[in-house]
């Protein structure tokens, strides 16, 4: 499904609801409203350890890395120390059991590396350890890759809660910008879940709308006593 056919699904539902011309409802915030609605639902998913499918992964295929002082990473014990980082901040992405539901490989996707969850502090950094290489994401949305310093890209997969951001995420393989209109990106969602999101984010669209109406009505009625 694309945004496009989101969007009009939920404004067609939405028109339906209000039963009036007068819609108002743009389509960056009927994705907007979509977007919300969709991080709840996964998040509902994960949280009750149900299987979120790979229609709800995107992937950022080329992450550009560069070359930081350790310090830059907070969770890093040896500040000596140099360490891999991307260049851009990663897309908020969903959380299960501390750790981010992405996936970090090789750009070619031979190789795996490992992800240690925000609660562990435990690493060490750049050539100063013989480890293998492991992935963090801290909250400040950069991704760090300890005890290499050899790669130069890294390709990203994973659940994240804008997917706009995700499509639109700058790949150093390619770096030219897209000119698609973002209606066009795909709304990576599960498929049990895409009639639930639709209606879910009609019924709120509406449900503001009649609340508008009602606080409108209520201020009409005060100033007329005022009067």
């Amino acid at each position: 499904m694309k945004n496009r056919e989101a969007i009009q699904r939920v404004i067609s539902l939405y028109g339906l609801g209000i039963q009036s011309d007068d819609i108002g409802v743009s389509n960056r915030h009927a994705y907007s409203i979509l977007k919300s609605n969709r991080s709840d639902l996964l998040s509902q998913k994960v949280k009750k350890k149900q299987v979120v499918s790979t229609y709800s992964y995107q992937i950022l295929p080329c992450v550009q890395l560069e070359t930081v002082p350790a310090i830059q990473c907070p969770e890093i014990k040896n500040t000596n120390a140099l360490i891999l980082r991307s260049k851009y901040p990663i897309p908020e992405t969903l959380v299960s059991m501390d750790k981010h539901l992405i996936t970090v490989t090789s750009l070619d996707g031979s190789v795996v590396y490992s992800t240690v969850g925000y609660k562990n502090k435990t690493y060490s950094a750049g050539k100063y350890t013989k480890a293998s290489p492991k992935v963090y994401l801290s909250p400040n949305g950069y991704l760090y890759i300890s005890n290499t310093l050899s790669l130069d890209a890294v390709t990203v997969i994973g659940v994240f809660k804008d997917p706009i951001a995700a499509s639109t995420y700058p790949q150093f393989c390619n770096p030219n910008k897209s000119c698609m209109s973002y209606l066009d990106y795909d709304f990576p969602v599960d498929g049990d879940l895409e009639r639930v999101l639709v209606q879910m984010s009609a019924d709120e669209l509406i449900n503001n709308f009649k609340k508008g109406q009602r606080d409108f009505q209520n201020n009409s009625k005060d100033d007329t006593v005022k009067g």
